[in-house]
């Protein structure tokens, strides 16, 4: 077992002062490697709690942390925070430019009282920028950069003449909410954090970090971040939304559904072989990539006629023998397929936790593990669930704690969902 002092940033304090998605994300990637992260949330909790009754999305992006619920716009309230500030390492937010300066926790504000302080501001469009007030979203840093009209497809200009299509066309545009911006964003800031500690340890500099979601959207995304000459086209999926060519594309088997992803001769070569259609393999139409690209709706109606004819759990198993990427695609949901597949399990991504509300349950693991990680992660916590622990540790008795409640300074949500 591994002793959890023995985690890369065991003993590293970090203020998460952020909502939604993208900060308690990256605060979460740190607690997975050894920090102590502590939550600075709402009275009623980071609004993140209330898109689904009962809180569950936090389950995850409040997991290993500790939360105290703060009214900061007390002033009672902001000099906890700035306590707080002065015993962590770190203090992450997501605010817009000037919001933290506003409340007293700007880095020039905290620097003097913590010098080694790692100041870290996640913003949508960062503080130099024309937009750099604008509210900002995961939809909206996906959507500015183009990313929800490429998922759109066709949907984004098509014309809608009856009330039919303009429901389908309506579900395909509120679909095409790429889900790269928030956890990209999160992933590019865990980095930047865990850069910025190796720096104050390397040269002893506290600094500042700044993030935006359209840059690390974009770095995640770099093929189509740049445009140059004889760049070729972006594949775009086909009006079903079923793939982009022949060979990457959903078909439907005889009982559900199959995800084949085949490039080059030699692959197609041994996909023919799996198919038991060696006339497709001696079919000039089908010899080249360029002769492919040409004759792809040919080719797509071949392939659906021979996969209709057997399970998709068989032509899984024939693909597999044959070195090709072909995979069912219908088996599970993703929240059913990372509780219950085996490789997952195997893997451990999913540890077991128990909430205080929700009991024993799979939360998601690390994504990074050091010398096999922790054996015991911790799990989602309810808003405000370690108030009081908190105030006691900063010197606050349990009268002093009472009037913080009375006053509604602090808050903690209870237990059971009202």
């Amino acid at each position: 077992m591994l002793d959890p002092d023995d985690l890369p940033l065991a003993g590293v304090v970090v203020l998460d002062l952020s909502q939604f998605l993208a900060g308690p994300v990256a605060a979460l990637r740190l607690a997975d490697l050894g920090a102590r992260v502590i939550k600075v949330e709402v009275l009623d909790g980071d609004p993140y709690r209330h898109l689904i009754a009962g809180g569950t999305p936090v389950a995850k992006t409040t997991a290993g942390k500790s939360s105290i619920c703060l009214d900061l716009k007390t002033a009672t309230g902001r000099a906890i925070a700035r306590q707080l500030c002065a015993g962590a390492d770190i203090v992450v937010h997501n605010a817009r430019p000037g919001v933290p300066e506003r409340l007293g926790l700007g880095e020039a504000q905290l620097r003097p009282d913590n010098p080694d302080l790692i100041w870290v501001s996640l913003t949508g469009y960062n503080r130099h920028s024309p937009a750099a007030g604008r509210p900002s979203t995961h939809p909206c840093a996906g959507a500015a950069a183009g990313g929800a009209g490429y998922q759109a497809g066709p949907a984004l200009t098509a014309v809608c003449e009856t009330l039919d299509e303009v429901r389908e066309i309506s579900r395909q545009l509120m679909r095409a909410n790429e889900a790269n911006p928030d956890p990209n964003s999160g992933v590019v800031l865990a980095g930047a954090i865990t850069l910025a500690l190796l720096a104050r340890a390397r040269f002893g500099i506290g600094q500042s970090v700044y993030v935006n979601m359209l840059a690390a959207n974009m770095y995640a995304n770099a093929d189509d971040a740049l445009e140059h000459v004889g760049k070729r086209p972006r594949p775009v999926a086909d009006d079903e939304l079923h793939g982009t060519a022949a060979g990457y594309r959903l078909y439907r088997a005889a009982d559900g559904w199959l995800f084949l992803a085949v490039d080059g001769d030699a692959e197609w070569q041994r996909a023919f072989t799996a198919l038991e259609r060696r006339d497709l393999a001696d079919d000039a139409r089908f010899a080249t990539a360029e002769e492919r690209a040409a004759h792809d709706g040919d080719l797509v109606a071949e392939l659906a006629d021979t996969l209709g004819k057997r399970t998709a759990a068989e032509w899984e198993e024939r693909f597999v023998t044959a070195a090709v990427a072909g995979v069912r695609a219908d088996l599970a949901s993703p929240g059913v397929f990372f509780s219950r597949d085996p490789q997952v399990l195997a893997n451990d991504f999913t540890p077991l936790c128990t909430h205080t509300r929700f009991g024993l349950h799979r939360r998601w693991g690390p994504i990074v593990r050091v010398n096999g990680g922790p054996d015991d992660l911790g799990p989602g916590v309810l808003a405000g669930e370690q108030t009081d622990e908190l105030l006691a540790a900063l010197g606050h008795d349990a009268a002093a704690i009472a009037t913080l409640r009375a006053t509604r300074v602090v808050a903690s949500e209870p237990v059971a969902w009202l």
